[in-house]
């Protein structure tokens, strides 16, 4: 398998970096998706504004933090 690599020159190391990339593209995508699912906005926004009106602000800036 290296041989027949080594035999496409230039080429294969375009199309291997770019494989790379590829790969590495999907995974940040169903990373990112599985954290937004995790991260339901409608509760977070009704729980920051609840902590906002109970604590300040300096509340809520720890409730995102957190």
């Amino acid at each position: 398998m290296i041989r027949e690599f080594n035999a496409g020159g230039t080429f294969m190391w375009f199309l291997l970096i770019l494989a790379v990339l590829g790969l590495a593209i999907v995974f940040e995508r169903l990373y990112t998706i599985f954290v937004k699912i995790r991260l339901n906005a409608k509760t977070f926004v009704a729980k920051l504004i609840e902590t906002t009106e109970k604590g300040g602000v300096e509340a809520g800036i720890d409730l995102c933090d957190s």
